[in-house]
């Protein structure tokens, strides 16, 4: 995971601290809403800064980002994509199903893209 090409990741304060450790783990680069002093920054002030650290940002808020996306799209500013867990599961599921979407996507490919990641497709291993 120390390629340049693997996604950063700036995980916003809906996100559990064991996933992100998880992610670290696992050799992912992430930093928190916490850690950047972003925990009381809006929803565009987060995406904001996870674009100007190129950073994916992973959220659970499926209310406000997948609006947001379409803004951002619609005014032509870019991001380095938005990854909305869906549901609630243990970390394991979570876990899997971040590196299995990470895995098949550069930094560069997940530019602009909203992808929904849902507990209920792993398989376990």
């Amino acid at each position: 995971m120390t390629s340049s090409s693997v996604a950063r990741l700036f995980c916003d304060e809906d996100v559990d601290g064991r996933l992100v450790d998880a992610l670290r783990r696992k050799g992912f680069d992430v930093e928190t809403a916490a850690e950047t002093r972003q925990l009381n920054a809006s929803d565009d002030e987060q995406l904001s800064y996870a674009v100007l650290h190129q950073h994916a940002l992973i959220t659970h808020n499926i209310r406000h980002f997948p609006v947001m996306h379409a803004q951002w799209v619609e005014s032509q500013r870019q991001h380095w994509g938005v990854l909305i867990l869906v549901g609630h599961a243990a970390i394991g599921p979570w876990l899997r199903q971040l590196d299995s979407v990470l895995g098949r996507f550069s930094s560069d490919g997940l530019k602009d893209q909203l992808i929904f990641i849902s507990p209920a497709r792993d398989v376990g291993r």
